[in-house]
């Protein structure tokens, strides 16, 4: 499934980049994140996420696929828990001068398990709620986002 969006946020480009790209500041942003190994640009990740069946813990691998410095991201995840799997690619664009930062998202998610059949009206709305409270958990300068 495709999904996309945008936001404008009150932060340095240079500030939202090294948060995005750092593992461990990224993680915890995320639901429960907590890095558990990093290796370059590969680290794997627990992480305790809001399902239409409750809170779900499962086991994320991330891997920066490509970059280009302060304007663009491509990260690809793949997680499982629960009998659930989840992939998802992810595309970051960011532009912006001085103190504002414009990023432009896109991404492809894929499930598998109970999430498949539970999840598909409603994946749209809670990647995008979720997307949301990462960029501004940056913009606030916050190292954790309440779940």
């Amino acid at each position: 499934m495709k999904i996309g969006g945008h936001t404008r946020l009150n932060a340095p480009r240079s500030e939202v980049w090294e948060t995005l790209t750092n593992p461990g500041k990224v993680t915890a942003l995320l639901p429960g994140g907590e890095v558990v190994e990093e290796d370059g640009e590969t680290w794997r990740a627990r992480l305790s996420a809001p399902t239409s069946l409750g809170a779900s813990t499962f086991d994320f691998t991330f891997t920066l696929l490509e970059r280009q410095s302060e304007e663009y991201v491509r990260v690809y995840s793949h997680g499982y828990g629960s009998q659930n799997v989840v992939d998802l690619t992810a595309e970051l664009h960011l532009s912006g001068d001085g103190d504002e930062t414009e990023v432009r998202w896109e991404g492809d998610v894929r499930l598998g398990g109970v999430l498949a059949s539970l999840g598909q009206r409603s994946l749209p709305y809670v990647v995008q709620g979720q997307v949301e409270r990462v960029l501004h958990g940056v913009e606030a300068g916050r190292s954790e986002v309440p779940t």
